[in-house]
Formats: C-alpha cells, sequence, structure tokens
C-alpha cells in the first residue's frame, strides 16, 4: 500500500483514475478512502490540484461503474439466464430483482460509493438485473461525484495531521457505512415486505388480545412496553458511552478539527448555520405541529387518532427530553461523559419532522412528492446536526439525539398503526374473545 502511495505525486492524476476505474471493478489495489484522503493530503501540500484530482477520481469512480455494469449486463445476464434455475436464481429471480432496482435502486446507487464492499459489486449486479442503466448512471455519476469531493475535502482539510487522523477517521467512517448500509436494507425490506410484517402484526395484535381478554388492556400493555423500550434504550446509551469514552473522546476530536478546518475559517458559513437554526426553534416547533393539525382535520379520515398522536409524539418527546436533562444534570457532576449525552435539537427535529413527514406521506398519493418530503426530511435532520457540530457539539451527541429520536418516533407510528388496526377488531371483537 505504502509503495503506491508512494507513486502518486509522480504519476498523480492518471495513477488515481486508474486506481479508482479497477477498484469499482471489483479489483481494489488500494481502499479508495486511503487512497482520496491521502490525496487531499497532497493538496494541502501544494503537490497536486485539487480541481484536477476531483475530475480524475470522479472520472475513475464513472469508468469503473460503467464497465462493471456492461460487464455484468453482457455476461451475467446470459449466464443466469441459461443456468440460474440451478442456482435457484432464474430468470423469475432476475426479473424480480430488475424490477426492485429499478423502483427504488437509485437512491441506494447514489450512496454506494460510500459502502465497503458493495461497491465493488453492485455495477455487475446492475447490469446482471438489466436494471435502467439512465437511472444507474444517474445515481451512480452523482454519487462519484459526491464521493471524491467528500474524501479530498477530509484529506484537505487533515492537513499536516494526516498521519495522526487518517487511521481512526477511516475506521469510523466503515464503521458508519456499515450502519448506513445495514439502516438502507432494513429500510428496503420493510418496503418491499411491508404487507407481510403488517400481516404478521396484526397476528400477533390478535393473539395479545386474546391473551389479555380486552382491547383496552392491550392498549395500556403497548404503551407500558413503549415506555419501558424507551427507558432501556436509554440505559444502553449511558453503558456504551461509558464503556466507549477514550474512543469518543477521539471521535469528537477529529470532528471538531475537520468542522474547524472545513467550515470555521469561512464566516460566510456563520451565517448559512444561524439561519439554519430557524429551523429548530422555539416557534417552528409550535408553528410545524399546528399546520399538521389543519392538514389532518382537512384530509385524514382518522383525525381524532392522528392529532392525538401528534400531541403524544411532540409532547412526549419533550417529557422525555428534560427527564433526561434533569437525570444528566444529577449525575454530570461525577460521570464527565454524561454531561453531553444527548443533543434535544437533533431529537427534537427527528420526532417532530419525522411524524410530520411520516403523516404527510400517508395522505399525499403523488410519488414524485412522496419521495420530495422524503428529501426535504433528511436534508432538515442532516442540516441540524451539522449546524450543532459547527457550534461545538459533541458528534457522540448529536448521534444519541438521532437514535433515540427515532425510536420514540418509530415507537409512536407503531402505536399509531395499531390504534388504526384495533377498530377492525372491535368488530369481531365477540369472536375474538369466545
Amino acid at each position: 500500500m505504502n509503495y503506491i502511495l508512494n507513486l502518486i505525486p509522480q504519476y498523480g492524476y492518471i495513477l488515481v483514475y486508474a486506481l479508482l476505474t479497477v477498484e469499482l471493478m471489483g479489483v481494489p489495489f488500494l481502499p479508495g478512502e486511503i487512497l482520496m484522503v491521502y490525496c487531499g493530503f497532497l493538496v494541502f501540500k501544494g503537490k497536486l490540484n485539487f480541481i484536477l484530482l476531483f475530475i480524475s477520481a470522479t472520472f475513475g469512480v464513472i469508468s469503473g461503474l460503467t464497465s462493471s455494469y456492461l460487464i455484468g449486463n453482457k455476461l451475467g445476464s446470459t449466464f443466469f439466464y441459461k443456468h440460474g434455475s440451478k442456482f435457484h436464481f432464474g430468470p423469475d429471480k432476475i426479473e424480480k430483482v430488475s424490477n426492485l432496482l429499478n423502483k427504488y435502486g437509485l437512491a441506494l446507487i447514489v450512496f454506494i460509493c460510500f459502502i465497503p464492499g458493495l461497491k465493488h459489486v453492485i455495477g455487475y449486479f446492475s447490469g446482471m438485473s438489466s436494471m435502467n442503466f439512465k437511472k444507474y448512471a444517474i445515481g451512480g455519476y452523482l454519487g462519484a461525484g459526491f464521493w471524491s469531493l467528500t474524501f479530498l475535502c477530509i484529506g484537505d482539510a487533515l492537513g499536516s495531521n494526516w498521519s495522526q487522523f487518517h487511521k481512526y477517521l477511516l475506521k469510523y467512517l466503515v464503521t458508519g457505512a456499515i450502519l448506513i448500509t445495514v439502516l438502507i436494507l432494513l429500510f428496503y425490506i420493510i418496503k418491499i415486505y411491508r404487507k407481510k410484517i403488517f400481516e404478521f402484526i396484526t397476528k400477533i395484535i390478535l393473539f395479545l388480545a386474546n391473551v389479555f381478554k380486552s382491547l383496552e388492556s392491550l392498549r395500556i400493555f403497548v404503551l407500558i412496553t413503549t415506555i419501558v423500550c424507551i427507558v432501556c434504550i436509554d440505559a444502553f446509551i449511558n453503558i456504551v458511552q461509558g464503556l466507549l469514552n477514550n474512543n469518543f473522546a477521539l471521535f469528537n476530536e477529529i470532528t471538531y478539527y475537520l468542522i474547524e478546518k472545513i467550515f470555521i475559517r469561512y464566516p460566510i458559513f456563520s451565517s448559512i448555520f444561524k439561519f439554519l437554526n430557524i429551523l429548530t426553534s422555539d416557534f417552528m416547533y409550535i408553528l410545524i405541529p399546528l399546520l399538521l393539525i389543519m392538514f389532518i382535520l382537512y384530509k385524514s379520515t382518522l383525525k381524532s387518532v392522528e392529532i392525538k398522536y401528534l400531541i403524544l409524539t411532540v409532547c412526549g418527546g419533550f417529557f422525555i427530553k428534560f427527564i433526561l436533562n434533569y437525570i444528566v444534570n444529577i449525575l454530570s457532576s461525577n460521570i464527565e461523559i454524561l454531561r453531553n449525552l444527548l443533543d434535544g435539537r437533533c431529537f427534537t427535529v427527528i420526532i417532530i419532522y419525522g411524524f410530520t413527514g411520516y403523516i404527510l406521506i400517508k395522505h399525499i398519493n403523488n410519488n414524485i412528492v412522496k419521495k420530495a418530503i422524503v428529501i426535504i426530511f433528511l436534508v432538515i435532520s442532516c442540516a441540524t446536526g451539522l449546524t450543532n457540530l459547527f457550534f461545538k457539539n459533541d458528534l457522540s451527541s448529536v448521534l444519541a439525539g438521532y437514535s433515540l429520536g427515532a425510536v420514540w418516533l418509530t415507537l409512536n407510528i407503531i402505536l399509531l398503526e395499531v390504534t388504526n388496526v384495533i377498530p377492525n377488531l372491535k368488530k369481531n371483537e365477540k369472536e375474538i374473545f369466545e
């Protein structure tokens, strides 16, 4: 690896292009992340040009993605159409995978370069399953530019501290990429099998209703289970942060350093982040739920139920944040790491904007609008976290805020859907309990 890195100052842009092309074709001589961070370091030293590196890296990734797609399309599909049934992957399975990729694959492919391992095979798999090349190219090429720019900026920002931080930084990036992969796969599994999952949940509800002999008792049980789950998850966060104290200290130190080098030295970002703070102001926390209530009253057939769960989600979230802050204030004098346990802004943004997005998507039929809502929610969430990092919050507390907010949001959505099912069960309540 060091031998290849030593060749980069001499052969520069051509070597970067070649290495990234073959890596995206599944032959990684050198991890692309290490290569690009090192190239960013060379930009900092003045040995290479940032723009030319960005162009060569982006086109290298594009060439690799395109070549692997064409190879997979020409060879892979023919092989599996002829012999795939022997491996339980015949024409019917290929057609199903192709439909899934054409329907859901664009968002995944945009971020595929950030996922180690998967980025080396996605081109072959997309070509083999005859995914629409236009969608593949749009996602892949946008992702190529975003990936190249990200790691070049990181390497440039690390500067003279490259040798000190890059190993730890890459470890965190790989860990983050794995977590993101798991979340993406989980999202698609739920999206694809949501009907079966719903049927399974309904069976569980029927079983629990029979056990508790009363639908009202079942509601109380579900609510208590939710509260216990929140308490357990909070305890888990405390334990993990306590065990990983040293790792998080370095994690936060690297984050502070990168934020300072990338954003703080440019005054314009200060104005941008101050503007983004409006999204997490008390005014928005009041305005968004009020607007959502008006939307529910206009659009929903389950007005009272959805408004109740909106109030539960928002007020319950503020109550959880208050309790956690109270506990932290008591314990932080003895346990320093608890002082910045949870970023309240990230937690609140997830539950308020997340629940709002869910209700909007539930009642809007236009798929383009639905996708726009998801993108807006992700942008607001990421902007909030980045803003808090800019104003010196710990990355560990930002992630904890995202995590706990996502858990509270998910549990309330599940409760909402369960409550929507219960009226249907009441019609047959006598049959259930006899």
